[in-house]
């Protein structure tokens, strides 16, 4: 049974891969036209710097999951997966924001032509994205890859129309709103999907508790920072 929901997320795995290759295609003809090269080259910085201050907020959360997730699942222990999925969103909402705030403040001082509320907008997807990324890993966890890559095939999607959305009203600033709510939009669609697996009352990390599973993703996330570099 395991077997085959595998083979069956790892035949969603491909194809997903299929049409996000479409749509980065799209994009690659699309935006950087309308935009032209000095906008697209501000836009196309601006994100390519915001996937690094989410990297160095993620804890390796893929790798937690994958390595967590399925030793609660079978030990039928639902109250303590829900205690750590919940506490690892919270810490990942903080990480966030931290990152964002950083990003903001940094950009600012290097990038002092760039309109300060563009810089705002993808601060703030670094908080999003940041957070999203573990409603969709928890699914990989879960041995529902189908389900995790649909994370990214939606961002992708949601990006390439907001984008052109939000630049055709207003410029760069729109471009960037774009992407914010792009990511805004697949962070509430992750935790909605996943919503049977977050617990409210549990959002408060219990130090304790998180310690081990975030030795294990500090160190995974070290790794995943050592190989991008």
């Amino acid at each position: 049974m395991e077997a085959d929901a595998a083979l069956r997320n790892a035949g969603w795995v491909v194809a997903q891969r299929g049409i996000q290759i479409a749509l980065g295609a799209m994009f690659a003809v699309l935006v950087p036209r309308l935009m032209g090269p000095q906008i697209f080259g501000q836009y196309a910085l601006l994100t390519s710097v915001s996937f690094w201050f989410a990297l160095l907020s993620g804890l390796g959360a893929v790798s937690m999951m994958t390595r967590w997730v399925p030793a609660f699942v079978v030990r039928g222990d639902v109250t303590g997966l829900q205690k750590l999925v919940s506490g690892l969103l919270t810490l990942r909402f903080a990480t966030g924001f931290v990152a964002g705030a950083c990003y903001l403040v940094l950009t600012t001082i290097w990038l002092p032509g760039i309109d300060v509320v563009s810089l705002s907008f993808i601060a703030g997807a670094v908080f999003t994205r940041t957070a999203s990324n573990v409603c969709f890993a928890l699914f990989l966890g879960l041995n529902q890859a189908g389900r995790w890559g649909l994370g990214e095939l939606l961002r992708r999607l949601l990006t390439l129309v907001f984008v052109l959305l939000g630049f055709s009203y207003a410029g760069l600033r729109g471009a960037c709103a774009g992407w914010f709510a792009a990511n805004t939009c697949v962070l509430f669609i992750g935790m909605w999907m996943g919503r049977d697996h977050i617990r409210w009352s549990a959002m408060w990390p219990d130090r304790r508790f998180m310690a081990p599973f975030l030795r294990t993703g500090v160190y995974f996330a070290g790794g995943n920072i050592l190989l991008t570099i």
